[in-house]
């Protein structure tokens, strides 16, 4: 059984124990490439008696997309009681003094990156998912970073060492997932490290068919606006079909956003796009999560007064499509 600091308060003895997973998301921009990284572990009390970990590790160098997918056996994964750190076979998660240092190791991809500049802690919880297979589920969802500076370095086999310098995400989540609910979608935009002002954007919405919850949150410099679904709009504006997996993606997304003196809008363009197919619990089928990544147009007014930049800062977009394999 694997134990940790926010898994514990979501066991109940039950079956239900067997769709029990919890996530970690970790990614950096940096110039033309884009790194991201999950760490979970589904069915902690191995209910099933296949539980297990899982690591998925996607980066976008030289021109291409590199993944690969670590399935860790459940005794190898162990998870902290008082903290967001966890180790899983010879990769881990830790923390201390607001840094998190990341690292894995896979047959194709190999990273040690360090996480700093901790800004706050926002949790988006209480998602109840009423369902026929268990009537109180839910998912906890936890934004810890959201303009982190990051450096380290990945090793690919195809290519070697790539040092890595550039602003991160990272948000984890807990809870008991249900088949086709819920989806989410995760945008972040991080501004060019030369340019003349500093901006940062990440937004998380947390979905089903009757109810949406979403955050997001804006620096401009040293100043912070948060804002509440009311107050921005998430569109997907154009589509095309993802030669691996045959879903459709997303390949233009708009977010429009205003309040107090803050307006804004950024259009991201897709320059490329990875599906990664992850089963994040034994007894639940395969869960297909997309990943875009390229160019921003991003128009700001502060005060009214419109903030110019030039359009060298990059945009991540991830997304969940209503399809399983």
């Amino acid at each position: 059984m694997v134990k940790g600091w926010s898994l514990q308060k979501h066991l109940t003895g039950s079956l239900s124990d067997a769709i029990l997973v919890e996530w970690k998301y970790f990614n950096v921009c940096d110039g033309d490439n884009f790194c991201l990284f999950t760490y979970s572990v589904g069915d902690p009390r191995n209910v099933s008696g296949v539980g297990k970990g899982i690591i998925c590790a996607s980066v976008f160098n030289d021109g291409d997309f590199h993944s690969e997918v670590i399935k860790i056996p459940l005794e190898q994964c162990k998870l902290s009681m008082n903290k967001p750190d966890g180790k899983f076979g010879g990769s881990s998660i830790k923390q201390k003094d607001g840094v998190i240092r990341i690292t894995g190791k896979g047959e194709k991809i190999s990273w040690n990156l360090l996480f700093e500049g901790f800004t706050e802690r926002y949790i988006v919880d209480g998602f109840d998912i009423p369902s026929l297979l268990y009537p109180y589920s839910w998912l906890d969802w936890i934004l810890f970073f959201c303009d982190a500076n990051v450096k380290g370095f990945v090793n690919i086999r195809e290519i070697g060492r790539v040092d890595v310098r550039g602003k991160g995400y990272h948000d984890g989540n807990v809870g008991k997932w249900i088949p086709f609910i819920p989806q989410w979608q995760v945008f972040g935009y991080e501004s060019h490290p030369d340019d003349d002002v500093d901006i940062s954007v990440s937004l998380m919405e947390l979905y089903n068919k009757k109810n949406t919850k979403g955050y997001l949150r804006v620096t401009v410099d040293d100043s912070l606006y948060r804002l509440g679904k009311q107050d921005y709009s998430l569109q997907n504006l154009s589509w095309t079909s993802d030669t691996k997996s045959g879903i459709r993606v997303p390949t233009k997304i708009e977010l429009k956003a205003n309040k107090g003196d803050l307006n804004l809008q950024i259009v991201l363009d897709m320059k490329a796009n990875d599906s990664l197919k992850i089963s994040m619990s034994p007894l639940l089928p395969a869960l297909i999560i997309t990943e875009q990544f390229g160019p921003c147009e991003i128009k700001m007014k502060l005060k009214g007064r419109t903030i110019i930049k030039n359009n060298r800062g990059m945009g991540v977009n991830e997304y969940t499509a209503r399809k399983y394999l």
